[in-house]
């Protein structure tokens, strides 16, 4: 009975997540992170209850209950609607973190470049906001990685904007980028401070007559390092190392919840502040459950929960069901179709797509 008390109570507090930013309260963000974890073992307590023919299934069936609309937010039910792919008031829309092309060989057997260009080639779509991007003007062998190039070259973009947060060498260029069919006629970075390498841009694009903002944004990453995974692997409280190893992975998250919640409500400005119609492309680096999601995505619709089914997962981990990649867009807009692209591996994110019927 205690323990179905300590699920049930965890489970309430992460109801509270979406209102509570963890400025003030750092912890609910980290039960967030467990929230389907939550809902499962509140269900297996459910079920006991029910079998045993005791009132206590109640408890965890009313707080369940209350958090229907992170479930909602968390499980797509939708059906793609019918259009036809000539029709020209329909965009394709990608998001994809690359993260950075695999420049750093996390995966030696496979050639990740040449796949991901390939992935984005035959796709070809409309527009694309991609996150962890690297370009190279080097002329030796990081010769490969003049994405640029090769994105407006061979894939044939005529238009794009690379917010270039980092530069090496004067050549080795990182940060992120929007690459489009249509002709971009402004745009603007969004830097989220010093301590960080993440960030956010947008282009006003113009499509037919009329002008959209196309937002890209990759809110604060955690950054665990190989050890970090390695104590994650085993999990061993057993001797100090593995405590001091755990204090450091708690703060790592408590410093990326904190972070993301600044981040989220500066880009949720830019977002009410537009003066066209916004459609967002995101690596929030949180789940739906999460402050981030609910502050940015008050006044937009996600596109997955319009057209998608099931989880959606989009990152690969240790942990399943993480849907930390989303496309939103206005209101107004439609949601015609939502795709991941899971059959392949390529980053440790899945890439996203969805078809957007403009006005």
């Amino acid at each position: 009975m205690v323990l179905n008390i300590v699920a049930a109570f965890f489970l309430l507090a992460t109801w509270f997540n979406q209102w509570i930013s963890p400025y003030q309260c750092w912890w609910l963000s980290f039960l967030a992170l467990g929230f389907p974890y939550l809902i499962i073992i509140n269900c297996l307590f459910i079920a006991f209850w029910l079998v045993q023919i005791r009132w206590w299934f109640i408890l965890s069936l009313s707080i369940i209950l209350l958090n229907f609309k992170n479930i909602q937010h968390s499980v797509a039910w939708a059906t793609e609607k019918p259009f036809s792919a000539n029709d020209s008031s329909i965009i394709k829309v990608m998001s994809f973190n690359v993260r950075v092309f695999d420049l750093y060989e996390y995966d030696l057997k496979q050639n990740h470049l040449e796949q991901m260009l390939a992935t984005i080639k035959k796709e070809h779509p409309h527009i694309i906001c991609i996150q962890e991007f690297f370009s190279s003007e080097a002329n030796n062998h990081l010769k490969p990685y003049n994405t640029v190039k090769r994105l407006t070259e061979k894939a044939g973009y005529k238009y794009f904007h690379f917010y270039n947060s980092s530069t090496l060498r004067k050549t080795d260029h990182w940060g992120m980028a929007i690459f489009s069919d249509y002709e971009i006629k402004e745009s603007a970075d969004i830097d989220f401070g010093i301590y960080t390498e993440n960030a956010a841009c947008y282009c006003d694009i113009k499509i037919k007559d009329k002008i959209y903002r196309i937002i890209n944004t990759h809110l604060q990453s955690v950054y665990f390092g190989r050890k970090d995974y390695q104590y994650l692997d085993n999990l061993k409280l057993e001797d100090d190392a593995d405590v001091n190893a755990g204090k450091r992975i708690l703060r790592k998250l408590k410093r990326g919840f904190i972070r993301r919640a600044e981040q989220a409500e500066m880009v949720a400005k830019i977002i009410a502040e537009s003066p066209y119609e916004v459609i967002l492309c995101s690596d929030f680096n949180d789940t739906p459950a999460s402050y981030a999601y609910h502050t940015i995505g008050e006044n937009l619709q996600d596109n997955f929960l319009e057209a998608g089914k099931g989880i959606g997962t989009s990152f690969i981990s240790k942990f399943p069901f993480l849907r930390i990649d989303y496309i939103m867009c206005d209101k107004k807009l439609q949601v015609m179709k939502f795709k991941t692209m899971n059959e392949k591996i390529l980053s440790d994110h899945y890439p996203i797509i969805s078809w957007i019927k403009l006005n």
